[in-house]
């Protein structure tokens, strides 16, 4: 969404802001992905509350990419 082709603001029948449009230069033929204020909402509070006590990478000869772990937040005793 940060760096879009479009974004738009999407309105239900009340006009109130209901979702956000959005896709990127290279789906911008393809595809219009709207995402529900309601998700945004629920993503920035959960993004909020997360407090990681470590992180973790390992590569993946499979995938050819890395494997990224975060452990527990500040306030629980599990480990990674």
């Amino acid at each position: 969404m940060i760096h879009s082709f479009a974004l738009l603001p999407g309105f239900d029948e009340n006009e109130r802001l209901d979702a956000i449009l959005f896709n990127s230069d290279r789906t911008r033929r393809q595809h219009l992905y709207s995402i529900s204020v309601d998700e945004i909402v629920a993503l920035f509070v959960e993004v909020g509350a997360n407090d990681p006590a470590s992180v973790r990478s390992q590569f993946n000869e499979k995938t050819g990419d890395y494997e990224v772990y975060v452990g527990p937040t500040m306030g629980t005793h599990d480990s990674v």
